[in-house]
């Protein structure tokens, strides 16, 4: 492996403090896992940012509804150090035919 490539070459903790990380979230996806996640990646230090298929109430299948304030569509992908893909029936929803 390149060390000149590798993430753990570089200086600091190799924690997650100050990266960006996407949740893809929909409707029917379970909203008590999502808001598990999120706070342990925000706890780390992560910025985390919930991207829907559409703006607006996300309506989970636990929990109480959440906002997502971004597009799937909209959000350069270029933006994240990593993504969150739940289990769910909703994640159907994020992956439509015309992609």
């Amino acid at each position: 492996m390149s060390a000149a490539l590798s993430l753990t070459a570089l200086p600091g903790d190799g924690g997650i403090r100050s990266r960006s990380v996407a949740i893809l979230v929909a409707d029917g996806v379970d909203g008590k896992s999502i808001a598990a996640v999120q706070a342990a990646l925000l706890a780390a230090g992560a910025k985390v940012h919930l991207i829907a298929p559409r703006l607006g109430l996300v309506k989970p299948t636990s929990g109480e509804p959440f906002d997502a304030p971004e597009r799937w569509r909209t959000r350069r992908r270029c933006c994240s150090n990593g993504v969150v893909l739940p289990m769910c029936g909703g994640v159907k929803a994020l992956a439509p035919a015309s992609m």
